[in-house]
């Protein structure tokens, strides 16, 4: 059987708001460097590792994104960096499209009560539903 992709969604992480807070996360800790004295006389641990840990962060959330395909065979959902799932059409008992509402923003959600979320934006998401757990 040929593999025809029917649906594909990609989503990223570009909600304006939360930027701005993520943005002031990254500066506050480089705002404890003087810019008067010299740039590596001021690198001690208690600069360096909030400043590194923010970085991370907003590295990180600026590099989410979520794919959904839909294809005969199957429906892939990955949520960059954290994981990728495949579900075969044989496996499941339903996958209808839901409207969950506001969920509370992005995120992946675990113990909802619709089972996994892999939420960006929107409140349409895919409900599946497997022969063995939601």
């Amino acid at each position: 059987m040929k593999n025809v992709i029917l649906f594909h969604e990609t989503q990223k992480f570009n909600q304006w708001r939360l930027c701005i807070i993520f943005m002031g996360v990254v500066f506050i800790p480089l705002s404890l460097f003087n810019g008067d004295n010299n740039f590596v006389n001021q690198l001690t641990t208690d600069k360096i590792i909030p400043s590194s840990i923010a970085a991370v962060i907003l590295v990180l959330f600026l590099s989410i994104k979520r794919f959904a395909t839909i294809t005969e065979d199957k429906i892939m959902v990955s949520f960059f960096p954290f994981t990728k799932r495949e579900f075969y059409w044989t496996g499941l008992q339903f996958a209808p499209v839901i409207d969950d509402g506001f969920i509370g923003g992005l995120g992946l959600r675990i113990w909802s009560s619709n089972g996994t979320v892999y939420h960006l934006k929107g409140s349409k998401g895919l409900h599946i539903k497997t022969a063995d757990k939601q």
